[in-house]
Order: C-alpha cells, then sequence, then structure tokens
C-alpha cells in the first residue's frame, strides 16, 4: 500500500507527467493494471472499507472527520475480515505498517500521523505539545540538534526505510507455511522527505505541501521503491500473488473539495504465468 499514490490519469492530467515507466515494468513483471479510484479521501476510511470489503457505514460527517468516528475505523481495521478469512485459512500474516490488524504480528511503532490508541492519551501532554510547538527550533538552524532532527524531522521517513527493508527480508525468508505480509508505505504521502534520486530535501522543503513538484520528485523516489521490491519479489518467489495500490491521490492543498486528484489510485494485481489464483488463494481447493 503506498500512501497517497495518484493514479496514471490524474498524474497525465494535472501533473503533465506519464508515469509510464513505472506502468511499463509493472507489465513486463506480468502485473494487469486495473482502473482505480477510491470511494475516501483519508487512509482510516479507506482501509476499514478494503479491509472488510465493503463500503463504509454512511453515518457520520462527511465534512467533519469526528474523532468518535475515525476511532470507530480503527476499531473496523482492527477486526477486518480480509485477515479473519485469510487466518481462518491457516494463513501466516506479517503486518508491516502503523495499523493494528487483530491479532496479527505487529513490527511497526505507530506513529503520530495517525492518532490512534495511546496516542490519544498522550498527544495533548506538555512534553508531546512543546515537540509539536517549539520542536521546529531544535531540528533546524543554530539550535539544530542533530539526534532530535533524526527522531523528530525523519522520523516518518525511518518508518519507510523500515517497512522496504522488512519487506524485502520477508520475501526472501523460507517459510514452512502460506503468508501473506502487508506492507503500508507513507510514500507519496507529503511529508516529502526525498527527491526523485533518493537524496535528502532541505527541511523547509519537507512540509512544503502546496508544492506539487516536490510532490512528484517524491512519486518518482516511491517508484524505485516498487521497482526494487517487485523485481526482488519476482526473483525469490515467482509464484507469489501481489498487489500495488493506493489508499487514494494526491491532497491538492490549494483546491478544496474532492477531486480527481483524490479519488484517481493507483491498483496493479499480479497472478505469476501457470499460477492457479483459486488455488493460490485457496490452498488444497483445486
Amino acid at each position: 500500500m503506498f500512501d497517497e499514490y495518484a493514479g496514471y490519469k490524474s498524474l497525465q492530467d494535472s501533473f503533465g507527467f506519464k508515469n509510464d515507466s513505472l506502468y511499463n515494468l509493472l507489465q513486463q513483471q506480468n502485473f494487469k493494471i486495473l482502473p482505480g479510484f477510491s470511494n475516501y479521501d483519508f487512509t482510516p476510511y479507506s482501509m476499514s472499507s478494503i479491509f472488510n470489503m465493503q463500503y463504509v457505514p454512511g453515518t457520520y460527517d462527511k465534512q467533519l472527520l469526528a474523532q468518535p468516528d475515525i476511532q470507530q475505523r480503527f476499531a473496523e481495521i482492527r477486526n477486518g475480515q480480509v485477515f479473519a478469512s485469510l487466518r481462518s485459512m491457516s494463513y501466516n500474516i506479517d503486518n508491516y505498517s502503523v495499523l493494528i490488524l487483530g491479532i496479527t504480528r505487529h513490527y511497526l511503532n505507530q506513529m503520530d500521523c495517525f492518532p490512534i490508541h495511546a496516542t490519544l492519551l498522550t498527544n495533548k501532554i506538555f512534553h508531546k505539545r512543546l515537540v509539536k510547538n517549539v520542536g521546529w527550533w531544535f531540528i533546524t538552524g543554530k539550535f539544530e540538534l542533530p539526534f532530535l532532527k533524526k527522531n523528530i524531522l525523519y522520523k516518518v521517513d525511518g518508518y519507510n526505510k523500515k517497512v522496504e527493508k522488512k519487506s524485502f527480508r520477508s520475501v526472501t525468508s523460507k517459510k514452512c507455511t502460506v503468508s501473506v505480509f502487508y506492507a503500508h508505505f507513507f510514500l507519496p504521502h507529503g511529508q516529502y522527505f526525498r527527491d526523485s534520486t533518493g537524496a535528502f530535501n532541505r527541511p523547509e522543503q519537507i512540509s512544503d505541501l502546496y508544492n506539487k513538484s516536490l510532490y512528484l520528485s517524491y512519486l518518482k523516489y516511491t517508484n524505485t521503491i516498487i521497482n526494487g521490491l517487485v523485481k526482488n519479489i519476482n526473483a525469490n518467489d515467482p509464484g507469489a500473488i501481489v498487489i500495488i495500490m493506493s489508499d487514494h491521490g494526491f491532497y491538492d492543498y490549494q483546491n478544496k473539495g474532492v477531486t480527481n486528484h483524490i479519488i484517481l489510485i493507483i491498483s496493479a494485481f499480479c497472478v505469476y504465468p501457470g499460477l492457479n489464483p483459486i488455488a493460490a488463494i485457496y490452498p488444497g481447493a483445486m
């Protein structure tokens, strides 16, 4: 799952960018590109819908994302029917995300970008408010403290690198049971930590969410991550079923309302030649 990755038409129409290099790579690696759009413009709602294979109950105020509604979405994610079904078929599930997926093993710590569970209790305590309000003084300029810079400014980037590392390890590890791993990257989701080459952006650029060129450059960097993962999976587990998608598209902070930036997403599905998808998903069924 690549958070906030815009669909092909959105990138072409709104950014003047044809994402052909990635799509050609995916097709060469036996992926089928599917037309995709999101019914929701906010990650907890999209993931609740995906993990339960149904629309989110329409009892919430679409103009006001109240905290109880958001918490309800996380409860729906935690009890998602997709993973419950997989567990009932004896799948081993590895969770490389900040989301809690039932009893699934959880490898990564939650982050402030998703105000769930304990974060709700701590985000208004003094030390948390202090970091949010004046923390910037200590991660840039003459008051910069390197250890704080790494832990505050680049926290999400560190998370993304951990997801990438664990995803590579999951593919190369040899397991005796059928396995599923779910990896959720905050890529190319703002903040924009890196440029297309993978070099770090300047601190003042990272949070410039109005800058579409920074988003596009970050998306090109994301493509290198997708490229590496796809080729690694193909080399180490050529029988794998692979789904690459996003939860919603680009947030256009300069234009209010839900637009094609938001709803158009990437969606690609791979079942390698010679593999019966029914037999792959339901071992012993064929």
